[in-house]
């Protein structure tokens, strides 16, 4: 649009005597006049922008009362309604005039300068404005504004950001009211690990890109890294393209190629232009590989997406980005670009106004407990109850729900249950009325029954393969739901289409769950089979939140910290429901028995370079100190050990040419290359003074012993106090760090692959009689096989026998010639065990070969998270190099 300027012929007498003659400094912003921006009010007239229309002030808005520039319509008949309403207050935000919002974006000035006033005398705003917006306003709550008859939020709704005729860019989203800029250029948008992996693409500019020559690099877990050169695809400005393999013709928003990256613990993703020059990047979990280029990334990597269930990464597009975890989540997703495909964002966060329970139909319309939106509106989800939840284990359970508007008695409905052709249960439902949104659990065996809960008295029929059927209290069937291979067909007045409901395990804490939010469609679409919370109705114990399928303590969790999805950076923990860390570089470690170890810690959230750090000590036995050579940078939670000696040295590990000797006291200074004091730790009587920059109150920690095998170790993850409080002397840890790679719950070291009360998360308990295996919950028998479990076979019961793992979809055995002893730690710990022994080189005849010169430091989660050197499944083993594993 060209720059013009425009004179006024000023006619309006209460406010003008002289032309004024403006210019718009930004066409592609249409003003009013120089003056019309946020809080003035406009030369010509009182048009101004303030919530309460002040800028009206001439006028009451009342019947009676003019606007001063209203000389067109002295009455003011477009807010004649308004006359109870002195000065449009009734007008919640007077969306239509309270943002002003024919005049906020002035679009209808722009093209004729205020035409709709000096011609129309404010009809854009009294007649095409109030009217609408004062007659639907009554009707929005929640601070809702009606923008067309629709109620939105005006602070987050981009088709109506501010105000009911201002709709933000292609390329920008609306944040308190405000248009804002997105992502810019083509980005990495999501990574999708389950079956068939895939690396999607988003362009965030303002004009399509040409991917023809763009290089997508990656690097996983398994060592393997790869890469593909992109053909020739032009990706629409705000467009999706997943990469993914495949041979023919593609569908729409999707590139074939020969290979795509397959990974299950981590990756690395590049992407370069044609000129090889960095464009975006990312890295999952505990990935090192280096950034590109010309891109960046600060901090930890981002959480990995699961192999086994349906989910992926996906990058908030619609915030700028800070090339850090925080723009990436992990989402329960089930098409490329379903992160944002569809009509829209609210603020920063991608929604479907269709069917979004929180946004239906428009920013901020929430759905009631008992309703469903479909088509943008919300509306009951059923017309009678339904089969809500089925689980095996710990306790087998059925459960109904009722998804009306009106509460409804369930005397004499009947729950049948079908296996093998035979009816193995008819269960007729006592005196129980179920409030709109309540749920009622049918439990097999006996018990004290509730509100919520009744006891079937018999036991045997929730068996696998069953279909069970909802009956009302006459012969009318309400809900059918087939499971495994169920052969039973849906009774009269049900269908079912597709594939059944996969089995919930009888053996894990495992249940089939529908998505009481949505439409019923009677298929397996409704239904999601995984780890279970307590029932009924999917809730948690006392104390405890869902988060994303599973239990977990807020107070505690660092993926939760205070609430669902709010995680602690990597060098955090989760007390009382708040993220805390000790933000500082500092001593984690002394280890006082073989082979002496003093051990660092980076507890902040940038790199360090500790090159020309000095660490010294003052013992009983002696004194000496240590420079951290030149090039040592420490990651954000990473550690660095000093071992005495001349050997023993590794990345991040280094042994300091002489003996680190002590057994009564010692005490360890650090200060960095300007000799000031950076952190300081005694034990027992020493008498060594801190240095200066640092302090210590009180007593001296405990001193590890001389002769077993003991640490004193700081807890690296609460704000430092100087003092012995920070320390504790455990036993049998294995460096570097406190935990290693283990979760930490509340600031202490959590196994979470065997705790019964921290099951796969922090908080996520086990019932009564359960065992945590693997991060899992398990009342007994085998538990369903996953890539990266483990088992030893050969021996006399499950506990010993020579070490196999499944890996890439196999069972095999675990190769290695050297110290297998770390091995056997993590592989116990995994198994639910608490100690170990090892041994390594033993020939066997087991299963062929899957892991290669695997090397384990002890404190890893699972072997998987080990290194290994070969791809899975390929080896250069003998028969002698089995490993033979005993658990205690």
């Amino acid at each position: 649009m060209a720059m013009r300027s425009t004179k006024w012929l000023c006619c309006v007498a209460a406010l003008a005597s002289a032309c004024v003659e403006t210019v718009n400094p930004n066409p592609d912003r249409p003003t009013d006049v120089a003056s019309d921006r946020p809080g003035s009010s406009d030369a010509i007239g009182g048009d101004s922008m303030l919530p309460s229309d002040s800028g009206d002030t001439g006028v009451a808005d009342s019947a009676s009362s003019p606007d001063a520039d209203d000389s067109a319509a002295p009455t003011d008949t477009g807010i004649a309604s308004d006359s109870s309403v002195t000065m449009d207050t009734g007008v919640a935000t007077d969306s239509g005039v309270g943002m002003d919002s024919g005049v906020v974006t002035d679009s209808g000035i722009d093209t004729g300068i205020d035409t709709g006033i000096d011609t129309g005398i404010d009809t854009g705003i009294d007649t095409g404005v109030d009217t609408g917006v004062d007659t639907g306003v009554s009707t929005c709550s929640g601070g809702l504004t009606s923008c067309g008859g629709t109620c939105v939020d005006l602070q987050s709704d981009p088709r109506f950001c501010g105000s009911c005729s201002r709709a933000c860019g292609a390329t920008q989203v609306c944040a308190a009211g405000s248009c804002q800029n997105r992502v810019s250029g083509l980005v990495l948008s999501e990574l999708r690990a389950q079956s068939t992996p895939y690396v999607e693409l988003f362009n965030g500019g303002n004009a399509a890109v040409d991917l023809n020559g763009y290089l997508l690099q990656w690097s996983v877990d398994t060592g393997t890294s790869g890469s593909v050169t992109l053909p020739a695809y032009s990706l629409p400005a705000g467009a999706f393209v997943t990469v993914t393999t495949g041979t023919g013709t593609a569908p729409a928003g999707t590139i074939f190629v020969a290979s795509a990256p397959v990974w299950s613990q981590r990756i690395a993703v590049r992407l370069l232009t044609p000129a090889s020059v960095g464009q975006d990047f990312v890295r999952t979990a505990d990935s090192s590989v280096a950034p590109p280029a010309g891109t960046l990334w600060s901090g930890a990597g981002a959480a990995n997406p699961a192999r086994d269930i349906n989910q992926s990464l996906v990058r908030n597009v619609f915030a700028p980005d800070t090339d850090t975890a925080a723009d990436w989540s992990l989402q329960a997703l089930s098409s490329p670009g379903a992160y944002c495909a569809r009509n829209g964002q609210c603020g920063a966060v991608c929604v479907d106004r269709d069917n979004d329970l929180r946004n239906c139909g428009g920013c901020g319309v929430t759905c009631g407990a008992s309703q469903v939106c479909r088509g943008g509106a919300c509306a009951p989800s059923s017309g009678n109850l339904w089969i809500s939840e089925f689980r095996r284990s710990a306790r087998a359970a059925v459960e109904i729900h009722n998804p009306t508007d009106r509460a409804i008695n369930v005397q004499n409905f009947r729950v049948q249950v079908t296996s093998g052709g035979s009816t193995r249960l008819n269960f007729f439902l006592p005196n129980r009325t179920l409030a709109p949104g309540a749920y009622l659990a049918i439990y097999e065996g006996s018990g004290t029954p509730d509100a919520t809960t009744v006891y079937t008295e018999t036991t045997g029929a929730f068996l696998a393969n069953s279909a069970i059927t909802l009956f009302d209290a006459g012969t009318t069937a309400l809900d059918f739901v087939p499971f495994g291979t169920a052969a039973t067909m849906a009774p009269m007045g049900t269908s079912w289409f597709g594939a059944t409901v996969a089995d919930p395990d009888a053996n894990a804490n495992a249940s089939a769950r529908r998505n009481i939010a949505g439409l019923d469609s009677d298929s397996s679409a409704d239904w999601t089979v995984g780890p279970s919370p307590a029932t009924p109705g999917f809730a948690c114990v006392a104390g405890l939140s869902l988060c994303g399928a599973r239990c977990v303590d807020s107070n505690v969790d660092p993926a939760h910290c205070g609430g669902c999805g709010r995680a602690c950076s990597a060098n955090a923990t989760c007390i009382a429901g708040t993220c805390r860390a000790s933000d500082r570089l500092l001593i984690s470690r002394l280890k006082n028995n073989g082979a002496e170890e003093i051990e660092i810690h980076n507890g902040t959230n940038a790199t360090v370079d500790i090159s020309g750090y000095i660490v010294a000590w003052v013992g009983d036995g002696g004194s000496g100190d240590f420079t951290i050579p030149a090039g040592t940078m420490l990651m954000p939670n990473q550690y660095v050990t000093l071992v005495e000696g001349s050997s023993g040295g590794a990345t991040l590990r280094f042994p300091v040419g002489r003996t680190i000797d002590w057994t009564a006291f010692v005490a360890v200074s650090l200060r960095d290359r300007m000799l000031n004091g950076v952190d300081f730790v005694r034990t027992s009587t020493a008498p060594t003074t801190p240095p200066m920059g640092t302090t210590w109150t009180g007593a001296g920690a405990a001193n590890p012993s001389d002769s077993a095998d003991e640490s004193l170790v700081r807890n690296v993850w609460t704000a430092d106090t100087d003092t012995a409080a920070d320390w504790r002397v455990v036993t049998a840890v294995a460096g570097p760090g406190l935990c290693g790679s283990s979760p930490v719950c509340a600031g202490a070291c959590t196994a979470t692959t065997t705790s019964v009360s921290n099951c796969g998360a922090c908080g996520n308990v086990c019932p009564v009689g359960n065992r945590c295996i693997a991060g899992r919950c398990f009342e007994g028998g085998t538990p369903p096989t996953q890539e990266g479990d483990v088992r030893l076979v050969g021996g006399s019961g499950p506990s010993n026998g020579i070490l196999e793992i499944f890996a890439g979809g196999a069972w095999g055995a675990v190769c290695d010639d050297s110290d297998v002893n770390p091995i056997g730690r993590v592989v116990c710990r995994q198994l639910g065990y608490s100690s170990s022994t090892a041994s390594c080189c033993q020939t066997a005849s087991a299963s062929a070969f899957r892991l290669d010169d695997v090397i384990c430091g002890g404190s890893e989660p699972n072997l998987l998270s080990c290194s290994y050197r070969m791809p899975i499944g390929t080896h250069n083993c003998s028969n002698g190099e089995y490993i033979r594993i005993n658990c205690m």
